[in-house]
C-alpha cells in the first residue's frame, strides 16, 4: 500500500493507545509539507499547509478579500473542538468519559 495522508496522527495514535499498542511499533508517519496541492485547470495551485499564515497567503493568490473569511472561519473551527475528546479513546471500564 502507498502513502495516505493522515492530518490528525493523534487520532492514529489513540486507536492503538486504546489497544494497549504504541502506534511508532507498528508504523512510521513522517510530516509532509505542503500536507497536499490541488491544481486547478488554469494551472494554479493551492498548498494545504498546517501553517495560518502560509495558508493565509494561499487564499490571498486566489482572492484577497478571502482571507478574513478564512481567519473567522478557522477561529470557529476552533472554538467548537475546543475540549472535546473522541469517545473512542477511552471506555467506561478504564474510568473514561463515554460521551
Amino acid at each position: 500500500m502507498g502513502p495516505s495522508l493522515i492530518t490528525a496522527p493523534d487520532l492514529i495514535e489513540g486507536v492503538f493507545a486504546a489497544a494497549g499498542r504504541r502506534a511508532e511499533d507498528y508504523l512510521r508517519m513522517v510530516p509532509l509539507d505542503p500536507f497536499y496541492r490541488i491544481f486547478f485547470d488554469d494551472g494554479r495551485y493551492f498548498d494545504y499547509t498546517g501553517d495560518q499564515g502560509r495558508m493565509e497567503a494561499e487564499v490571498a493568490k486566489f482572492n484577497p478579500d478571502d482571507v478574513e473569511g478564512y481567519r473567522r472561519f478557522m477561529a470557529g473551527i476552533k472554538t467548537s473542538t475546543s475540549g472535546r475528546s473522541p469517545t473512542w479513546r477511552t471506555s467506561p471500564s478504564s474510568g473514561g468519559p463515554t460521551s
